[in-house]
């Protein structure tokens, strides 16, 4: 039989196995699911050669007709396809990819923070650079730091030089070289072979002897203590007997006297035994005193003394008297500034010498009235800690809240170079490299980095919960003026009178070092843009301070009102028979305070501890040219001022208002 053919339908162009399933249009419409349509759906784009509906990349939701996605199911969209992650050279910003910054091989929330670099540029701290600056290191393209006390290094672990103060040995910078080697040129050298520790290469330069059966004196190591000298015990070191002693076991007591000296019953060497220690023997006057200067003599003359008072020390020749030490020293050895035991009262002892400023590296300890060491990474301190400092050496920078010295200042802080300090950055800015809100490179939440400024899509008071053009803006706590995030600890500028206390993120008061009005509070005097936080105890004491504070100002306030109240009556009855004047309480309290809080509403410029003057709208009394005026005291009592008259024909005096109290002037 002949095959008979049907009609395709009239939207189709050809059709196959019925008349409605398609295989191809008409100009101006689709296939689509064996069915010709005029635009194809969501998820497929229209080919014109061929006039088909054909599907969308992997992971479009909507693409135009050359297959170029324009929406993204969920993925990121960036140069008409879909991403799981933006390809090298980009970061993920508000649903698409946007270049990072030039010389960033890829980045991450914002354009200049780098994650890698292209060669031959190196990464430090999220910036791409030509070389790593002091104390990095570069480690396959990345610039690692030193370790904290190393000036230079070959990796994050091996120093090759150190900052002041600290010795390399093995590798490592050290404050202080091991037993047997001693500090010089920067490094750790070895001791003389006869010393445990040292503090120079010579046999006489010990601080320790190396065998236990040797005895330490002046640096050097001896088989048994030398003559004029006593054994320390435990010590293993020798110390000089008293001047009068041949021999001693102990400082204060001889075994022998040197010639020409006896013992007396304390073991003291003098002249003769009977006599006080400050006296000498005369034949016919018995004991007599010392010359002024000696404190031990063998007769009265200045040249016959045996040992000195304070501020004299005794010239060790045949003359045997004692001379002026140097001005500032209380004991000495010597004549020179540099050979002081001790100090004079208001001096410190520095080594051998006293000053009356400890010089750098040092600071004056008022206990021991010398001046000590800093903490080594000090270069100027206040204490012995290493957050007591005040100055820096090179290549550190002080951060003046907590001081202490950095290496590189933390994030919120830039190296101010000239001052050797950490400054803060503007308070929208993560890192910074100076001053102000023009020299951003990083922002903290909520903004974005634009050309050096951190910019932000919100109003002042206001921040996003996170980044893109769809994420609403949401209020600060109220205790920020401007903030990067919610609650009180994310605050970036605060109100007047408070301090950004940055550890934290939080506003604090200032007190000005009076934390017991406050709780705790801001010393905002010493770095007014830094919060330097200080504790506030509210003692029992100021507790008991306070409270009778209170009732003293309590029973003077009632006494001087009292007083005002019986003064103004007794006037009253005095002047009954003129017009009155002064000020008086208003009998419908509720109108005139209405009238006073709406205006309170309606101005911006209201403040609470200033009177306001209303004038009364209703004319009590039409003989009367001037309109009366109410004032609000402080107490919230509503008074009404009015004129008045004296008895006599004197001229008017004005009442003035003072916030206080009411009084004539």
């Amino acid at each position: 039989a002949a095959a008979v053919f049907s009609a395709c339908d009239e939207i189709c162009k050809t059709c196959n196995i019925s008349a409605n399933a398609c295989t191809s249009c008409h100009p101006g419409t689709f296939l689509h699911d064996e069915s010709c349509i005029k635009s194809c759906p969501r998820g497929t784009f229209s080919n014109t050669k061929d006039r088909r509906c054909e599907r969308c990349s992997e992971g479009c939701e909507m693409c135009a007709e050359n297959n170029e996605c324009l929406k993204c199911s969920h993925d990121i969209l960036h140069a008409g396809r879909c991403y799981k992650s933006c390809p090298e050279g980009f970061f993920s910003f508000g649903g698409g990819c946007t270049n990072c910054s030039k010389g960033c091989n890829t980045c991450d929330k914002q354009a200049d923070y780098c994650l890698s670099c292209h060669a031959p540029k190196v990464l430090e701290l999220a910036t791409c650079q030509s070389d790593c600056s002091s104390k990095f290191v570069n480690v396959n393209g990345v610039c690692r730091h030193c370790p904290s006390s190393c000036l230079t290094c070959v990796d994050e672990k091996t120093c090759t030089e150190c900052i002041p103060d600290y010795f390399l040995h093995k590798d490592k910078c050290v404050s202080s070289c091991p037993d047997g080697y001693y500090g010089g040129e920067g490094r750790c050298l070895l001791c003389d072979g006869i010393c445990a520790k040292c503090n120079g290469p010579d046999q006489d330069d010990c601080e320790k002897c190396a065998s236990s059966s040797f005895f330490l004196y002046k640096g050097e190591c001896f088989g048994r203590c030398p003559q004029g000298t006593f054994y320390v015990s435990g010590d293993k070191f020798c110390q000089d007997c008293d001047s009068t002693c041949k021999s001693c076991h102990s400082f204060k007591t001889c075994d022998e006297c040197k010639e020409g000296l006896v013992k007396n019953s304390q073991g003291h060497c003098v002249s003769y035994k009977e006599c006080n220690i400050h006296e000498y023997k005369d034949d016919q006057k018995g004991c007599l005193p010392c010359h002024r200067k000696c404190s031990r003599c063998t007769g009265a003359s200045e040249h016959q003394c045996l040992s000195c008072k304070d501020n004299y020390y005794l010239l060790k020749d045949e003359v045997k008297r004692c001379v002026p030490c140097h001005s500032t020293c209380k004991t000495c050895s010597g004549r020179r500034s540099s050979q002081c035991l001790s100090c004079k009262e208001g001096w410190y002892s520095l080594g051998q010498s006293c000053v009356q400023h400890c010089i750098w590296g040092y600071y004056a300890d008022n206990t021991t009235a010398s001046c000590e060491r800093c903490h080594r990474v000090c270069k100027e301190c206040q204490g012995p800690n290493s957050n007591d400092c005040i100055a820096c050496f090179d290549k550190f920078f002080l951060m003046r809240t907590s001081k202490q010295c950095y290496s590189s200042c933390p994030e919120y802080y830039y190296e101010d170079r000239a001052q050797k300090v950490c400054e803060r950055c503007h308070p929208t800015c993560r890192t910074c490299s100076g001053s102000g809100a023009l020299l951003c490179t990083s922002c903290v939440s909520s903004y974005q980095l634009q050309g050096g400024i951190c910019r932000s899509d919100c109003f002042a008071g206001e921040y996003k919960s996170s980044q893109g053009p769809d994420v609403p803006c949401e209020q600060c706590h109220e205790s920020c003026v401007e903030c990067k995030g919610p609650g009180p600890m994310n605050c970036t500028v605060c109100p007047a009178s408070f301090s950004l206390y940055v550890n934290e993120g939080r506003c604090v008061h200032c007190c000005h070092s009076k934390p017991e009005a406050f709780g705790e509070c801001c010393d905002c005097s010493e770095v007014p843009e830094e919060c330097k936080l200080i504790p506030g105890v509210l003692t029992e004491n100021n507790g008991h301070k306070k409270t009778a504070l209170f009732l003293a100002t309590s029973i003077l306030l009632v006494l001087s009102t009292g007083a005002i109240i019986f003064f103004w009556r007794r006037a009253r009855r005095k002047a009954s028979s003129v017009n009155k004047s002064g000020y008086e309480k208003l009998p419908d309290q509720t109108k005139s305070f209405q009238s006073f809080k709406n205006n309170r509403e309606s101005t911006s410029s209201f403040q609470r501890d200033h009177v306001i003057e209303y004038h009364d709208r209703e004319e009590e009394e039409e003989d009367d040219d001037d309109e009366d005026i109410v004032y609000m005291g402080q107490d919230g009592t509503v008074y009404r001022k009015f004129k008045y008259g004296l008895l006599e024909d004197d001229d008017d005096e004005d009442l003035e208002y003072d916030d206080e109290s009411y009084s004539f002037r």
